[in-house]
C-alpha cells in the first residue's frame, strides 16, 4: 500500500487470464490490481482472481524456474 494506492499482487500473475483487464504488469511474472486509497474493493472480482490463482497453484510451483 502506498498513500495513493492499495496494491493486490499476484506472484505468477502473468499466467492468470485477465478477463476483466485489471491486472497491471509488474516484473516478468508479477501482476497487480490497483485500487485508489479509500476506494471500494470489488470483492467478487478479487475472489475470481484469487480462485483462479489457487486453482493454478500446483502448475505455478511446478514451473517456477521456467518462468
Amino acid at each position: 500500500m502506498t498513500s495513493k494506492l492499495v496494491c493486490l499482487r499476484f506472484l505468477w500473475g502473468v499466467l492468470l487470464e485477465d478477463k476483466h483487464k485489471v491486472l497491471r504488469a509488474g516484473t516478468g511474472i508479477l501482476r497487480t490490481i490497483d485500487y485508489p486509497a479509500g476506494s471500494e474493493v470489488n470483492a467478487q472480482l478479487v475472489a475470481e482472481y484469487v480462485a483462479e490463482a489457487i486453482s493454478k497453484r500446483d502448475y505455478f510451483v511446478a514451473h517456477e524456474h521456467a518462468l
